[in-house]
């Protein structure tokens, strides 16, 4: 399978990629997992020049090419090779030869029979095993050993994307001739791969003690040092704790796999039919239909609805020719009254199944289906029915599903973000929804928010069939409308906070863009109209649309825009607002929250860079200071801030704010994961060598804080009791007035007890005097676990420990 990079064709970057192999695992999350693995390359952000004289002039838009498949991908029956795989640690199920057979069923019938239902009757697998029923191949290691390394649950694993390709290229090399030595039967067109991946609750012995050694010697993280693991002294709260069981912390995510569709080899874990299917389906032909995750950076959630069979609607069947002949899915170029028949059909004739209208834009066209009566083992059932009215985009090239690619309209949903009443998409007189224009809701609006030229009228059920009227009243869009019509669009919502030297911002993102936008925020200035060259607070991740300005003049008027740009170039919001800040001899009663960012609470940074383990216990605990040492860096954004390599004391370059995700996960950008761990990992690393984890700060805790963090200014460490919490309170209130975040420490006060240190942040304070605090996830004091938000100074002095806040952090 081949995927865009996310660029329109023309463009310097926009090519067709080859995918790397990687793991494609049952269900929609874990294929967006596989998915972000398959992009070999993607259009890189522009840094946000301050110093130009002006911003680069859009480029030309490109044009797209349509070419729908003419011919099915296969025909007939399609021989599909099945070679089971166990692990090292694999459970084997009671009865083989049972579990083998559920994969060649699927909602009570057959695969062949599942398959010639939904392609009606163009291809449908014949399942070989190979060698034969039975017998499978033992893979020489962990299951772990192919997976992604994790420092904390899989030190197995892969370091690298080229190391895992070559462990999986290699097993699937061995697997496939130990399946080919015996095996006599018809030569498959299609391999799939079954990997046995359960395990016992309880290990064996030998893997037990296997895993037992690679934990208590596991790597440093990638710099290939061994770190012996030091027995952890019990707490007063907990003074008993069990014995490290390696099984209970062993729990890889595999993150490699093969290109599925089309022409490929199959893979999937256990014995699953309705994935079986779902990867045939890939394999004979059909594409996905639900959302490619977040590397689109802007879309999570459903793309389209009503999706049936294993993969398809009616447009992603005909484009692909899996299974609707183009004679059965027409292009309408002229108004009148039309009939749709219901798109699970086989039609004897030239029934129409669907239709394409093209739209004003040469991009779009409007792509419509009719719902009825479907067999629910490959369709939603017999008690949905009625018109679905989706857009298809042309320019990005891959018809797989994403709101970028192939939209369903629904209600309340007017930026295209898969969001409003997703149970409510269908017209028709049942529906109330019989005319479909720029007045109703939903609208016709291109996702670009431009006028279609398309419209429609006396939407009718009939029993069978569907008719409809459509008006066509388009006025091309072409020359420098249609070049500025690719540029994102972004609207300026609330600005919030107004303190003396900062605010904070909020935007939303109308049009994604083509390309997609590559980053997006804020600009202000003291001047009107400002721009990309004047002060900017840039973001570039999913979901995330709020920022702040800091380090401003009190007493001052700025004037803000929001701004988002991609590969043409920059467009700035419609709305400009003038905010003056605040006088300093009057300060407000509350302040904050400073911080936009969720590095704290992130369920991927804690599982890579902020946790630590309890090596007596079973449990994990968020003490590390990592994030909230990222967060008051990534706060303030240093623009000489660089990191230093973990073998090396040479510095590398400078990090990239503007290219750094504040919500990382597993399927964000690929190059903005590479910027977080980066980051990230440098910050784990230094702050071990420096002494932060340490159980209580010593006489150099300043000192090295500085060396990391690179502060201009002079930190205080005090003293945080019920003896001084007036003036803690109040040099805390002094900083955050100054838009500056503080610190706050917890050190066990008991003797003998060598835990390191909590950490958190404290980044607002209301008006009832209450400390808005950031505490990283899962951060524990005995069995207190205090959640981010307004605590009480009192409620921060928790027993056996002592606290300290650090202040005087700027640059």
């Amino acid at each position: 399978m081949c995927l865009a990079d996310g660029t329109a064709e023309g463009s310097p970057a926009a090519r067709w990629l080859p995918i790397a192999p990687l793991h494609h695992r049952c269900g929609k999350h874990d294929t967006m997992k596989a998915v972000i693995y398959l992009i070999s390359a993607i259009v890189c952000m522009p840094g946000l020049a301050r110093d130009e004289d002006k911003a680069p002039r859009p480029k030309p838009a490109p044009i797209p090419v349509y070419s729908p498949a003419r011919a099915p991908v296969a025909t007939g029956e399609v021989p599909v090779g099945l070679i089971v795989v166990a692990f090292k640690e694999t459970a084997m199920p009671n009865d083989f030869s049972q579990a083998m057979k559920s994969l060649g069923k699927i909602k009570g019938i057959s695969q062949q029979e599942y398959f010639k239902i939904y392609s009606n009757g163009i291809a449908w697998p014949a399942i070989h095993v190979m060698p034969s029923v039975g017998t499978l191949y033992h893979a020489p290691q962990f299951y772990g050993y192919y997976c992604e390394y994790d420092y904390w649950k899989n030190p197995l694993g892969w370091t690298s994307l080229a190391e895992g390709n070559t462990r999986a290229s290699r097993l699937k090399k061995e697997a496939l001739e130990f399946a080919s030595k015996t095996y006599r039967g018809v030569k498959p067109r299609f391999i799939c791969y079954n990997y046995l991946t359960t395990r016992p609750e309880t290990a064996a012995k030998e893997i037990t003690a296997e895993l037992v050694a690679l934990y208590e010697n596991r790597r440093g993280g990638s710099t290939g040092k061994i770190r012996p693991r030091t027995p952890r002294q019990a707490t007063p709260k907990d003074p008993a704790r069990p014995a490290f069981d390696p099984w209970a912390y062993y729990s890889p995510g595999c993150r490699w796999g093969d290109p599925l569709w089309p022409n490929s080899s199959i893979q999937i874990n256990d014995f699953s039919a309705s994935t079986f299917a779902h990867e045939l389906g890939h394999a004979l032909g059909a594409p996905d239909v639900y959302h490619l995750g977040r590397y689109q950076d802007g879309i999570a959630h459903d793309a389209s609805l009503l999706a049936y069979g294993p993969t398809a609607n009616a447009f992603s069947r005909f484009y692909h020719h899996a299974y609707i002949k183009e004679q059965n899915h027409p292009t309408i170029k002229t108004s009148g009254t039309y009939t749709l028949y219901p798109r699970h059909l086989d039609p004897p004739g030239d029934e129409a199944l669907g239709y394409l209208i093209p739209s004003s834009h040469p991009h779009y066209l409007y792509q419509v289906e009719y719902i009825h009566d479907e067999n629910d083992t490959v369709g939603v059932g017999v008690n949905r029915e009625g018109m679905l009215i989706s857009v298809v985009n042309l320019g990005l090239k891959s018809y797989l599903g994403s709101p970028d690619y192939f939209y369903v309209y629904r209600p309340n949903d007017p930026f295209f973000r898969g969001l409003g009443d997703t149970t409510d998409c269908l017209f028709g007189q049942v529906h109330r929804r019989t005319e479909f224009n720029l007045a109703t809701e939903p609208s016709s609006r291109l996702p670009n928010l431009l006028d279609g030229g398309v419209a429609f009228k006396n939407i009718q059920e009939h029993d069978g069939t569907l008719t409809f009227d459509v008006v066509i009243d388009r006025k091309p869009i072409t020359g420098a409308a249609y070049t500025n019509s690719m540029l994102p669009q972004i609207r300026l919502d609330e600005i919030q906070d107004l303190q003396a030297t900062s605010f904070t911002l909020n935007c939303t993102i109308k049009f994604r863009g083509e390309p997609l936008k590559t980053a997006y925020g804020f600009c202000w200035s003291t001047h009107q109209n400002p721009t990309v060259n004047d002060h900017t607070y840039a973001l570039a991740h999913r979901e995330c649309y709020r920022g702040h300005a800091i380090n401003l003049l009190p007493n001052t008027t700025y004037y803000v825009r929001a701004f988002a740009t991609n590969g043409l170039g920059v467009r700035y919001s419609d709305e400009e607002q003038a905010v003056k800040t605040l006088d300093p001899r009057t300060p407000p009663t509350s302040i904050g929250p400073l911080c936009t960012d969720s590095f704290s609470a992130n369920a991927y940074l804690f599982s890579n860079f902020s946790n630590e383990t309890e090596a007596s216990g079973g449990t994990f605990i968020g003490y590390s200071p990592t994030c909230v040492l990222a967060k008051l860096i990534a706060y303030h954004r240093p623009a000489k801030f660089s990191i230093t390599s973990a073998d090396s004391k040479t510095k590398t370059a400078p990090v990239n704010f503007n290219n750094l995700s504040w919500r990382p996960g597993w399927e964000d950008f690929p190059m903005r994961l590479e910027e977080v761990r980066r980051f990230f990992g440098a910050i784990y690393r230094q702050s071990r060598q420096l002494g932060l984890h340490a159980p209580k700060p010593d006489k150099n805790f300043i000192r090295n804080l500085v060396q990391l963090t690179g502060v201009s200014g002079k930190p205080v460490l005090t003293a945080f009791t019920a003896d001084n919490t007036q003036e803690a309170v109040a040099l805390i209130r002094k900083d955050l007035s100054q838009s500056r975040p503080v610190i706050l420490v917890f050190a066990y006060d008991v003797e003998g007890i060598t835990a390191p240190i909590r950490w958190a942040m404290i980044d607002g304070i209301n008006s009832k005097g209450e400390l808005r605090v950031d505490f990283p996830l899962h951060t524990a004091f005995g069995d207190t676990k205090p959640k981010s938000g307004y605590h009480s100074p009192a409620a921060l002095m928790f027993p056996f420990y002592k606290a300290s806040i650090v202040t005087s952090l700027h640059y």
